[in-house]
């Protein structure tokens, strides 16, 4: 009885919280436990212009439900349809897509947006699907059987690179032409995305992209990872009962480390050229940070040893491959990665 009471008054507090009219924040609500459990919260995807930013909810009041894209006017707390949900949920099941998949809609890393906002692209179903806001949707790839990953817009948002099956493509939002930037990618061979170490250990758990548009559209950069010296290693999750079991390469304490080079070509497709890191023993070396210059001429990107006790800025060429020193640092202890420079 006093559990079911409890839940009685649990759903009248609720509905009476949602009932309330809007008010000004007051200090003591920072101590209110029942404001931030109970009443919606507002969390902003970024800008869209000078007046109006991006978020992705129920609408209000709801907590919880099927989620759209609203923008929202900073001043007056109004919202406005920005991309709905109901219309590109429809579009997708014409497109075949099984309704299991549909639910992936309401979490935000299956969206991508251009800078201004105005193309998106959805990674959904194992397949790429692109509209504009108000507009129609747009199959993009077909492959089921085939993952794309590491979806990123180009500076203009024209186009998409992606990585599928170990290889970096370059794709058109405008025609859908697909270019192979490279075709000898396998499970020992990565373009384009971080292998597990590199993610783990060097990038930051979670982040395996291996992929940077320069400024100006023309070209894209690219890690090349050589994962064939670096041994299997079966991780055990700690899943009670029945723990998944995995084997993935991973180099323990004195073993190889995955070969790495710095790689750039067209985004059009053509000769892919390889930084000259001839001077930096293969086995011995790791690639930190990569960033372009603003004029997109070159690549300052960040060489370290393995056990990290000294670390080179270098920049490469684009049009001849050729690199040069921009700093060196070195300690008896140890040497931190990054940031990347900051263009002033």
């Amino acid at each position: 009885m006093r559990a079911t009471q409890a839940v009685v008054c649990f759903a009248l507090l609720v509905t009476g919280l949602f009932a309330q009219e809007a008010r000004q924040l007051e200090p003591i609500d920072m101590f209110r436990l029942e404001y931030f459990a109970l009443s919606p919260s507002e969390e902003p995807h970024g800008w869209l212009d000078a007046k109006r930013y991006l978020v992705f909810d129920p609408g209000k009041p709801a907590v919880q439900g099927p989620r759209n894209w609203y923008a929202v006017d900073a001043r007056s707390g109004e919202r406005e349809m920005f991309i709905e949900r109901a219309g590109i949920a429809k579009a997708l099941v014409e497109f075949g897509v099984p309704k299991a998949d549909l639910e992936a809609l309401d979490d935000d890393s299956h969206w991508l947006f251009s800078k201004d906002h105005q193309r998106f692209v959805l990674d959904l179903a194992n397949d790429l699907f692109t509209g504009t806001p108000g507009g129609e949707l747009r199959r993009l790839t077909d492959t089921p059987d085939e993952d794309e990953e590491i979806v990123l817009f180009s500076p203009s948002g024209d186009r998409v690179s992606f990585v599928r099956d170990y290889n970096l493509y370059v794709l058109s939002l405008e025609t859908g032409e697909e270019v192979a930037i490279t075709k000898d990618g396998h499970a020992d061979r990565f373009f384009g995305k971080l292998d597990w170490v590199y993610q783990e250990e060097v990038f930051g758990r979670g982040n395996f992209v291996a992929t940077w548009w320069s400024p100006d559209g023309q070209h894209v950069a690219f890690l090349d990872l050589d994962e064939s010296p670096v041994q299997e290693f079966t991780l055990v999750s700690d899943t009670p009962a029945r723990p998944e079991i995995e084997v993935t390469n991973y180099p323990k304490t004195g073993e190889p480390n995955p070969k790495v080079w710095l790689c750039v070509a067209p985004a059009g497709g053509g000769e892919i050229k390889r930084f000259d890191l001839s001077s930096y023993p293969e086995e011995d070396r790791l690639i930190v940070r990569v960033t372009w210059t603003p004029d997109s001429k070159e690549l300052f990107f960040q060489v370290t040893d393995r056990q990290q006790t000294w670390l080179d800025m270098l920049a490469g060429d684009v049009a001849t491959g050729q690199v040069r020193q921009v700093f060196h640092e070195a300690s008896d202890c140890w040497v931190e990665p990054g940031p990347e420079p900051r263009w002033i």
